[in-house]
């Protein structure tokens, strides 16, 4: 066999990670120096032990032996994650510095499922350039075991798409952005918090790549785009999540040193206390947690304008008190839905108060009328449920909830304390894949129905924008 023959012939070692020519290991290299003597990985292929396939798209290739390359090991551990060893300075160990080195055979890998943005309104809200835009941007289930989260998105769906009074006013001055499902491919496999690849989606905001956390960086750089158009004001982000040890609907919310912002934030929660129940403004609370960095309402509160209030809205997966009789009543989907309801109605008291929206009278509103004779759903609910209930009544529990502006009964301090409690993983997650396959059917019917009082429904995906873009 020739030198040169000799020199092509080469074995793996999984387990140190590196290529080694079978002379050179046998110590018959004159020079006695070589990549692998001093330690560098060189075309090393990281795949599973047992795999004796073809090489294929997506095993990775290290290498380091270039001028100042410095792998000294790779170690597979699966699909998404590899064990890389710093080799250290040639005859002393106690020195190394970080990686250099470069990766072949890479492949982007993702289940490419839609990330869908629904957009309601009036359809002369959709001429861009013709006065300012008030826009409400709302997302939910970033974690995928919190099902609750999807329900109360729903209710808040299936009002703002109904021929209420409200719901109307509400299309014809303000634009609704609402992706109800930040995390589809950890809703499909019945994830209980991260994504396909593992992740904490709601911790990587402040700097969401591409590749790893598509979806937030998708819906981030819509976000900031709207931010950034002059004829926008993005006034409000609301995330919408569930609770596994806390009672009641509450809120999160951020500490801002200007106390104009500050008062403006406080007003929100205040008022949703009035018209839901099940709403407690005592468990509110406006934190700079440092546990609660990278999450959307922390990060978005400190990068969009001064305009923007940013929250989180909370819901128990179990039960809230009734705090006129301190009866603890369990949550149902119907009162998910109602959640959501009395969102899109504390939008109307915001803004009419604001002077933005008219105000109505209460025989206009539809306080105390059930929903099956004053609002009609259309062919838009995920559940199909056509008798939804009242909007509660303004005045049921105002006289417990009501605060004055300089004090709206919310905790400031730093974050809330929680107990422990046991909860059963498979009640969550039982009702992922009919809600992802519900919402599919409800995203069809809303971007192909024709609606009878002439507001605009629209729906399409950020993930396909996100990918054309890589």
């Amino acid at each position: 066999m020739s030198d040169d023959d000799k020199k092509d012939i080469f074995y793996k070692d999984l387990f140190r990670g590196t290529f080694v020519d079978q002379n050179e290991s046998a110590g018959s290299d004159s020079d006695g120096i070589s990549d692998s003597v001093v330690g560098n990985v060189s075309k090393s292929l990281a795949i599973s032990s047992g795999y004796t396939g073809k090489l294929q798209k997506g095993h990775l290739i290290f290498d380091a032996s270039f001028e100042s390359g410095n792998l000294g090991k790779v170690v597979y551990v699966n699909e998404y994650e590899y064990n890389l060893f710093i080799r250290p300075d040639t005859c002393n160990a106690r020195f190394r510095v970080w990686f250099n080195f470069t990766v072949e055979n890479t492949k982007h890998e993702q289940q490419q499922r839609r990330l869908d943005l629904i957009t309601i309104t009036h359809p002369s809200n959709l001429n861009e350039t013709a006065n300012k835009k008030r826009v409400i941007f709302v997302t939910a289930r970033v974690h995928p075991g919190e099902t609750p989260s999807s329900y109360v998105c729903q209710g808040f769906i299936d009002f703002m798409v109904s021929d209420h009074s409200i719901a109307q006013q509400l299309r014809e001055r303000l634009i609704f952005k609402i992706v109800p499902m930040l995390n589809p491919d950890g809703v499909y496999l019945g994830n209980y918090r991260s994504s396909l690849m593992g992740f904490d989606l709601n911790r990587q905001w402040q700097s969401p790549s591409l590749w790893a956390h598509p979806t937030i960086y998708a819906t981030k750089q819509l976000l900031m785009n709207l931010d950034n158009n002059p004829f926008i004001d993005v006034n409000f982000f609301i995330d919408i999540h569930a609770h596994s040890t806390l009672m009641n609907g509450f809120m999160y919310g951020n500490i801002y040193e200007d106390e104009k912002r500050a008062e403006r934030q406080a007003r929100f929660p205040s008022l949703l206390s009035q018209f839901a129940e099940d709403f407690s403004l005592p468990q509110t609370n406006f934190n700079k947690d440092t546990l609660k960095a990278g999450t959307g309402r922390r990060t978005l509160g400190g990068i969009l304008d001064d305009h923007t209030i940013c929250y989180t809205l909370e819901v128990s997966f179990y039960s809230y008190t009734n705090m006129l009789t301190n009866e603890m009543i369990p949550y149902t989907e119907e009162k998910y839905a109602r959640l959501g309801r009395n969102l899109a109605r504390t939008f109307y008291e915001y803004y009419s108060n604001e002077g933005i929206l008219c105000k109505m009278s209460s025989s206009s509103r539809g306080d105390s009328i059930h929903s099956s004779d004053n609002i009609s759903i259309s062919s838009y609910s995920l559940h199909n449920n056509h008798n939804l209930s009242n909007i509660n009544s303004e005045d049921d529990h105002s006289q417990h909830h009501h605060n004055n502006v300089n004090n709206y009964g919310i905790n400031k301090e730093s974050i809330v304390q929680t107990t422990s409690s046991k909860y059963c993983l498979k009640d969550r997650l039982k009702y992922n894949y009919d809600q992802l396959k519900r919402l599919n059917q409800t995203l069809n019917s809303l971007s192909c129905s024709t609606i009878s009082d002439s507001f605009s429904v629209s729906s399409h995906s950020l993930r396909s924008t996100s990918k054309d873009k890589s």
